[in-house]
């Protein structure tokens, strides 16, 4: 049985927000080395200290630990937004790149952004991260305008699901 195969999300606390930071920094670090470092230090305390986590979370997104088997693999967080779902995070440790994980836990949060009735699906990527751009248009995502200087978004438009009869 592959990896994607097994692969889970484990929804995460608020009370393991420390834990998450202190795996999730270094990730990002590491992915946004080209990024000048007061840019990605100001970036990090916005978005992944426990606190700028924790706050995220009361207002209303979600972030979930990526399970490969028993280990933890990744994160992701999402959050809908009026008729869209907005996949903020989706980062996995370099050791499971590569093995199909990423496009299963997409595949979750497409599936949520279905249940709760979302016409779409919205990210912003880095315009240095080639690999991310060419892995989200893989699953159907297009192109959208840029954010800033460093980011573009990418939408993608969801199939209505067939009503059972």
């Amino acid at each position: 049985m592959s990896e994607a195969a097994l692969c889970s999300l484990q929804r995460i606390l608020p009370e393991e927000a420390e834990e998450l930071s202190e795996k999730a920094i270094p990730v990002l670090r590491k992915v946004y080395a080209h990024v000048p470092s007061e840019v990605l230090d100001q970036f990090l305390r916005e978005s992944l200290t426990p606190e700028a986590i924790r706050s995220q979370m009361s207002d209303g997104m979600v972030f979930c630990h990526i399970i490969s088997g028993f280990q933890r693999a990744g994160f992701l967080s999402y959050a809908k937004e009026r008729d869209c779902m907005h996949l903020s995070k989706l980062y996995l440790f370099e050791e499971y790149r590569g093995k199909g994980l990423g496009r299963r836990a997409f595949e979750y949060v497409e599936h949520e952004a279905h249940v709760q009735g979302c016409r779409r699906m919205r990210l912003e990527v880095n315009d240095h991260n080639e690999r991310a751009m060419r892995f989200y248009e893989g699953l159907g995502f297009v192109m959208g305008k840029r954010m800033n200087l460093r980011r573009f978004e990418m939408t993608k438009e969801l199939e209505s699901w067939p009503i059972d009869p």
